[in-house]
């Protein structure tokens, strides 16, 4: 094979590139104005932005649907109402929450059961922290042990015993193993 061959193979190859390429650069083209344009329907018709801002929570307590294993958890005001103390404990307690979730503290299972040893241990946590703190209500767990599977917590919470009794029953509308997203205070507990 000559040189002369070799050069016209080569230059050859090079503007069937060239062509490949312009070809490639007209699809990647295509495909972004499609995906943009598909990014532009989700935002139009979707408001999640991660913190659940929009959504009203306050005329149903929220509870997940049937096979939602992960989302928000929503907390209210005791059924019987709160002072503005109290609402501010929960939104503290709340908090707290999102920050033990952002720190990796959550089970990574989801919501466990607090039965057996680890209500005891739990408990023995709690009697302790009283014991060597100055609490005027309840040493709350922040969060509380179902959500991270350990009896210490992230924090604790000086917590009206009205509130942390509250909060506790609130979370077994959240089924074992489903998984906060965060952390969220919907008022007055819904009628």
């Amino acid at each position: 094979m000559g040189v002369g061959r070799i050069f016209k193979e080569a230059f050859e190859s090079v503007l069937n590139a060239a062509t490949h390429s312009k070809r490639l650069q007209g699809l990647t083209d295509n495909l972004g104005l499609h995906i943009g344009g598909f990014g532009k329907k989700v935002k139009k018709n979707d408001t999640f932005d991660g913190n659940d801002k929009g959504v009203d929570y306050s005329t149903k307590a929220h509870k997940p649907g049937s096979g939602e294993s992960s989302g928000p958890v929503v907390f209210y005001d005791p059924k019987k109402g709160a002072t503005p103390d109290q609402k501010a404990q929960i939104q503290e307690y709340i908090d707290g929450c999102n920050a033990a979730g952002k720190d990796g503290y959550l089970s990574p299972t989801g919501r466990v059961s607090t039965k057996g040893e680890l209500r005891t241990d739990a408990s023995a946590a709690a009697a302790a922290e009283k014991a060597g703190g100055t609490y005027t209500g309840h040493p709350g767990h922040v969060p509380d042990t179902t959500w991270t599977g350990i009896p210490d917590p992230h924090s604790w919470l000086d917590l009206d015993p009205s509130v942390n009794t509250s909060l506790g029953s609130q979370a077994l509308r959240y089924p074992v193993g489903y998984r906060p997203k965060n952390f969220i205070y919907g008022g007055e507990y819904p009628t």
